[in-house]
């Protein structure tokens, strides 16, 4: 988790965490194009292996990053 004195783009630009799985909600439009809806960014935040808990993550941070990165479809 980050630090109460990190930013949320620092925090998913370091390459140190571990892996983290997000939720993200969109919204399409009639044009076909998708809007993130704020406030709709989640990041499942693991305590340790019996405890863990939906965090809410900046989601224009979150979409910045997500844009320097390479996707991976899974």
């Amino acid at each position: 988790m980050k630090n109460n004195n990190e930013q949320w783009n620092e925090y998913l630009a370091n390459r140190d965490v571990r892996p983290k799985t997000f939720t993200l909600t969109l919204e399409r439009d009639r044009s076909g194009n998708f809007t993130v809806i704020g406030n709709g960014t989640r990041m499942l935040n693991k305590v340790n292996q019996h405890a863990a808990g939906w965090v809410r993550v900046d989601s224009r941070n979150f979409i910045s990053a997500l844009r320097n990165s390479e996707i991976t479809v899974a």
